[in-house]
């Protein structure tokens, strides 16, 4: 607890840090306007340096005091919980989730943290797979494609299934597996999975969604039976649910075409 609590101090203080450096960019000197023309192209590189720090505040500021607002909440439960509370170990999760999401949010905002090219890998060594991330949610993607590198994946991401399947069709390889969240705008994950499966019959599937297994299940988006990951998931989820889909591919249950 004492852990999750420091990521959350962390991920605070570089939001602040991120914040006052972007405000001392935006201070113009009066004087700019008798510099040389050779300053006045340093000045506008100057500039734009500037808007893009902002467009990043903007961008990632509101999601991660949403995601700040969450972890000091579910801390909150947390400290009035016994030791032997069943709940607890559910709300330290819930922090440790958290407060990961709010690291990745101030890297973002920092300009560091995730590569912003659509495909990562390991840096060392060749991939033990390659597997497709798709979900419209930016941070998600990346929260998954960091976890999958560090278990040695190579990871394309998508925020879409019109884009997923563009990657599909572009990628010389082979695709392992594809994680892809159910509910997305333009295309639902299962009807991007069909679609996969046209093109990569032997493509291995999970699902990802908010909602509980068993209401998608209820209504028909999904399979009881199909591999799905509940978020928020821990990389430690996440790893099990790779093996699974993967696991299920070899048995020859693949993506359903039908």
């Amino acid at each position: 607890m004492y852990l999750a609590l420091s990521y959350l101090l962390a991920a605070a203080a570089g939001f602040i840090l991120a914040v006052a450096a972007t405000r001392a960019l935006h201070r113009r000197s009066a004087a700019r306007r008798a510099i040389t023309q050779q300053d006045q192209s340093a000045a506008a590189d100057r500039d734009e340096r500037e808007d893009s720090a902002s467009a990043r505040i903007r961008r990632y500021g509101h999601e991660l005091n949403n995601v700040l607002t969450g972890l000091g909440g579910f801390a909150e439960l947390a400290r009035t919980r016994p030791n032997d509370d069943p709940d607890l170990a559910a709300y330290l999760d819930q922090i440790v989730l958290n407060a990961r999401r709010a690291v990745l949010l101030t890297r973002r905002m920092l300009g560091s943290g995730v590569p912003d090219a659509q495909t990562i890998a390991p840096e060392d060594g060749r991939p033990a797979g390659t597997v497709l991330v798709v979900d419209d949610e930016e941070t998600v993607r990346d929260y998954a494609a960091l976890a999958l590198v560090e278990l040695g994946y190579a990871v394309h991401r998508a925020a879409s299934g019109p884009e997923a399947l563009m990657l599909a069709d572009a990628h010389a390889g082979t695709i392992d597996l594809v994680l892809t969240d159910v509910m997305m705008p333009d295309m639902t994950g299962p009807e991007l999975v069909r679609r996969l499966a046209e093109r990569h019959p032997s493509i291995a599937v999970a699902f990802m969604s908010g909602y509980e297994h068993r209401r998608l299940a209820k209504e028909r988006m999904i399979d009881r039976d199909d591999v799905y990951l509940a978020k928020p998931f821990t990389p430690e989820a996440l790893a099990a649910t790779v093996a699974a889909a993967l696991a299920r591919r070899l048995d020859g249950k693949s993506a359903r075409v039908a």
